[in-house]
């Protein structure tokens, strides 16, 4: 049974939506980063998603499965392999690595390493262009 609902504007409401699916869908192939996958995998469910973009560097057979079009037939025998699996178990990983791997906690620090670096560069660049001239 597949039940389509409207945009939600609470993020509780919308969290507690997810919490209560058995997986998440998503059949677009041109997602660059994925938060929607995150977020679904964040409140434990196993992801079927395209092999593109940021979905395909997202999920794997730990916590869902890709297929290589979004079209109905590949949906279909995602959903099929899905049903076939450990629907709890892989909900269970795919939180795990949500948490693990995109919390802020572990992202926030790596960003502000990387513009530290950027900002780095940068001004030994400025003062070597500076003691070159």
């Amino acid at each position: 049974q597949v039940t389509m609902l409207a945009y939600q504007r609470s993020e509780s409401a919308l969290a507690a939506l997810l919490s209560a699916c058995d997986l998440f869908v998503h059949p677009g192939a041109h997602e660059t980063f994925g938060l929607v996958v995150l977020e679904a995998m964040a409140c434990g469910l196993p992801v079927l998603g395209v092999r593109a973009g940021g979905v395909g560097e997202l999920v794997d057979d730990d916590v869902g499965c890709l297929v290589d079009d979004g079209s109905v037939d590949a949906l279909c025998e995602g959903l099929l392999r899905l049903a076939a699996s450990n629907l709890k178990q892989l909900g269970r990983q795919a939180r795990k690595r949500a948490c693990l791997r995109h919390d802020w906690h572990c992202v926030l620090p790596q960003l502000v390493a990387h513009y530290r670096q950027l900002a780095g560069d940068r001004a030994l660049q400025a003062s070597a262009t500076l003691a070159a001239g």
